[in-house]
């Protein structure tokens, strides 16, 4: 396995996103196990940093367990209208402060608009909760704790 490669992440199928597998970024770590550097879009329980193990199961690599966790939190944010230049405004406007925090985001676009959010381990989750439930109030966008534990 290189350096730095994807894995993949098996999900429930009877999820409402219907996805299988999820493939994540990892870098591979001296002692075989892997640091994720990626924000995870469906799966739960895992976070940017977390150092995990994997298995190899006919011929792919697979996320198995987590070894330590890396401090940060995962989020996510749909966006449950069409994203037009009106919707990109407001979510604009509530995304901003979470990023002045040092928030981050990865994002699916369109049809979905889902954004997987990172939340490194110095930002206060109560202000990132509050800014969430801020943009959800409005009707910007909904929002679930995917790893809200550090």
């Amino acid at each position: 396995m290189p350096r730095q490669s994807k894995i993949k992440i098996a999900l429930e199928p009877a999820a409402w996103h219907r996805c299988r597998i999820e493939n994540v970024w990892v870098d591979l770590l001296e002692d075989g196990t892997c640091e994720l550097r990626s924000v995870p879009f469906y799966a739960y329980d895992l976070s940017f940093g977390d150092r995990i193990s994997v298995q190899v199961r006919e011929g792919e690599v697979y996320f198995k367990d987590v070894i330590r966790r890396g401090g940060h939190r995962t989020y996510r944010i749909i966006v449950a209208r069409e994203f037009d230049a009106l919707a990109k405004a407001a979510f604009e406007q509530y995304w901003s402060p979470l990023e002045r925090l040092g928030c981050s985001y990865e994002g699916t676009g369109a049809p979905l608009n889902l954004f997987a959010v990172d939340v490194p381990p110095e930002v206060e989750v109560e202000q990132v909760e509050s800014l969430l439930e801020d943009g959800h109030v409005d009707s910007t966008w909904d929002y679930e704790r995917a790893c809200p534990r550090p």
